[in-house]
């Protein structure tokens, strides 16, 4: 195999933090994995701001997020030629639906201005199913004012939900009970993680014992050891990921881990560098090398599914950039393979 495909998602319409857009929508790429080439295909223009993007087998599901009204989950027919059909549009209860991730016959959408959790069937049909509010604040006074879910992540068991909370200083933990095909949530459970952290995103280690987290508000990298049986996970490392002569805001923004996992990427906006871990035989992490992300405001990183290139997608300067990794240790070389122009580009995701 000499090619893979992704998609990227694109913000098109103006915000705060997204101060000139100029993303068309859901974009077809393909990437050459001896090269670490990009080339651009067809754009599914019909949606504004796919903030969020998700393979699942035959389809692809795209979160528009919506800025002060409701949000909508749109589910597409990938054809053989990596155009997009619409097949159904559901709406969301939740404002500003952020992530996107699903198991089995449902799919879940964080999001983060109403701070809440959205379920859908994707058995047939396209349908909501039901809502879950999160409750919470925290000390930064203007961040924290209210729960802001930021990641919808389902355990490699099928057992277990989380929600990554900035606004709460914490993790919510479901539990997934298992019925003809779909899953049905337990009561949520409380995981705190230090105060004024602003947890973004999670990913696990393949050998199902760690957890790492990033931290938007103080880009820190937390290290869990993660119980499958129990869900329960248990901070045993933190670290600041950015160095001490830096004095600008954090803004940590993207997390991803190798296949083999033995390294773990992690993207700084502001400062915008990603950085690399190596992840030792006790699953710690030890930063090896940061290099710059090719542009500006590096929101999305993405690692194929090979393993051989790690993509950073630079939402302020308009580009996506590929490089080359070790693919036995995961090393990230400091030099870019390539650079190709895409709009505002807010999310990577692979065809699993």
């Amino acid at each position: 195999m000499q090619t893979t495909n992704f998609y990227l998602g694109t913000y098109t319409r103006a915000a705060d933090h997204v101060p000139e857009p100029q993303g068309k929508g859901i974009v077809s790429c393909t990437l050459n994995l001896v090269t670490g080439a990009i080339s651009t295909g067809a754009i599914y223009p019909d949606i504004e701001n796919p903030a969020w993007l998700d393979w699942q087998g035959s389809k692809l599901y795209a979160a528009f997020e919506s800025f002060s009204g409701p949000s909508a989950i749109y589910q597409f027919d990938v054809e053989s030629d990596q155009t997009l059909t619409l097949q159904k549009k559901a709406p969301c209860s939740g404002t500003s639906a952020c992530h996107i991730t699903h198991h089995a016959d449902n799919l879940y959408s964080a999001a983060y201005v109403s701070g809440q959790l959205d379920v859908y069937s994707t058995k047939g049909d396209l349908q909501h199913l039901t809502s879950v509010c999160y409750q919470g604040d925290g000390p930064n006074s203007s961040r924290q004012q209210s729960a802001h879910a930021h990641q919808a992540l389902v355990s490699s068991n099928d057992r277990w939900l989380y929600i990554c909370d900035l606004g709460s200083d914490c993790i919510w933990r479901h539990e997934l009970e298992h019925h003809s095909g779909t899953s049905k949530l337990g009561p949520a459970i409380k995981i705190s993680t230090p105060a004024g952290t602003g947890p973004r995103h999670m990913v696990f280690h393949p050998d199902n014992q760690h957890a790492y987290l990033l931290t938007e508000l103080t880009a820190e990298l937390l290290t869990f050891q993660y119980n499958e049986r129990t869900g329960d996970l248990k901070l045993v490392d933190r670290r600041q990921t950015l160095p001490t002569d830096y004095h600008g805001m954090p803004s940590a923004a993207a997390i991803a881990i190798h296949p083999s996992g033995r390294a773990l990427y992690y993207s700084n906006r502001q400062y915008d560098t990603v950085s690399c871990y190596s992840i030792d035989d006790d699953g710690l992490p030890t930063l090896q090398n940061r290099v710059s992300s090719g542009g500006l405001e590096p929101r999305a990183i993405g690692v194929d599914p090979t393993g051989n290139w790690l993509l950073v997608a630079n939402q302020n300067s308009n580009c996506i950039v590929s490089y080359k990794l070790d693919k036995n240790s995961g090393d990230l070389s400091a030099v870019i393979a390539h650079s190709e122009h895409v709009g505002t580009p807010v999310c990577v995701v692979f065809k699993k």
